[in-house]
């Protein structure tokens, strides 16, 4: 007789084993039948898609209810998708889907989602002279920063405070993980000499790691650029006139300056410049500035040209072709 109670206790505990694992026939049914929202996280004021999905039931001869906070918005037989707009920043819009089929029964599927975005902005390291109205453009084997400017809001309508939130880069689809964590509203990225598009994405989620804003963009390095300006000896260089492609030679003598747009350098004159100024097909100067005389008598013209090289970045190069007018030919602007 002592083995028989050590059998008898493991026979009962059998059944209550069995029970607890055993899910309902509810629970089957609903584990078969989904609801998604495309896109899943939406923006404010976005069209947003339900969709029901279920291996288990017959959708196509059920009646389908749609509701948006609780409140009817559409109901019919197979009605499986439903399209609505996203509210404001913030707000919570709760879709659910009740669905009764037709030998009886029903079950209801919900799905919430709170608005929220992101804006994606970015600038060029690169150098850009004084009252240029513009931003740095990303220029060949230079560097980008792109930053992302949440705009989520709690349950209280108060913004997130954005050092908070938990920022994953991803480049051409690779997820960044050193550039990505909480705060990490920034990314820097430097170019190669192969120069290619780069596909830049960032999710923003919250501290309890989930998505609430996407924004991507897809990105190119460009040409560096080079803009002429004349250097007047008594109002210095005249910012708010560039040389065109064409100058007046009005006086006798005249200097021009050349300004590198986007080259990765600290200034016009950084040692890892340098220029080539030609007049008539003759070198005429090898700095950023450049001085000319007009002949002392007759009228004409001269073809200028003017170049300028990165001695560190082999890629970042840009030319100036324009005319110059002189004499009776240069007329007022």
């Amino acid at each position: 007789m002592k083995y028989v109670a050590p059998i008898l206790f493991a026979i009962a505990l059998i059944p209550a084993f069995v029970s607890a694992q055993t899910p309902s026939i509810q629970d089957v049914i609903n584990s078969a039948v989904s609801l998604t929202v495309t896109p899943s996280t939406p923006g404010p004021n976005q069209n947003v898609i339900a969709v029901l999905q279920s291996s288990s039931i017959d959708l196509d001869t059920s009646i389908i209810t749609w509701k948006l906070n609780g409140k009817t918005e559409h109901s019919g037989q197979g009605s499986k998708s439903f399209n609505f707009t996203s509210g404001p920043v913030g707000s919570q819009t709760t879709v659910s889907a009740v669905i009764a089929e037709s030998g009886g029964g029903s079950l209801t599927e919900s799905a919430t989602i709170s608005p929220a975005e992101v804006d994606l902005m970015w600038e060029g390291e690169g150098y850009i002279p004084p009252f240029y109205e513009g931003r740095a453009m990303w220029a060949h084997e230079g560097q980008i920063t792109l930053f992302a400017v949440p705009h989520v809001l709690n349950a209280n309508g108060t913004p997130i405070n954005p050092n908070t939130l938990i920022y994953k880069w991803i480049q051409n689809d690779t997820v960044l993980g050193d550039s990505s964590g909480a705060g990490k509203n920034s990314l820097v990225l430097n170019d190669t000499i192969l120069s290619l598009p780069q596909a830049i994405e960032v999710d923003v989620l919250t501290s309890g790691n989930v998505t609430v804003a996407t924004q991507s963009i897809n990105l190119a390095p460009s040409d560096p650029q080079l803009l002429v300006y004349e250097d007047n000896p008594l109002y210095g260089v005249l910012f708010n006139r560039e040389a065109g492609s064409q100058f007046n030679a009005l006086s006798k003598e005249f200097s021009f300056t050349a300004l590198p747009l986007f080259f990765s350098a600290v200034g016009r004159n950084s040692n890892n410049l340098s220029y080539n100024w030609e007049a008539g097909g003759a070198t005429s100067g090898t700095g950023s500035k450049v001085t000319y005389s007009t002949p002392d008598a007759g009228t004409g013209s001269a073809e200028v040209s003017v170049s300028i090289n990165s001695s560190t970045f082999v890629t970042q190069s840009a030319t100036r072709n324009f005319l110059v007018q002189f004499g009776n030919q240069a007329s007022t602007f």
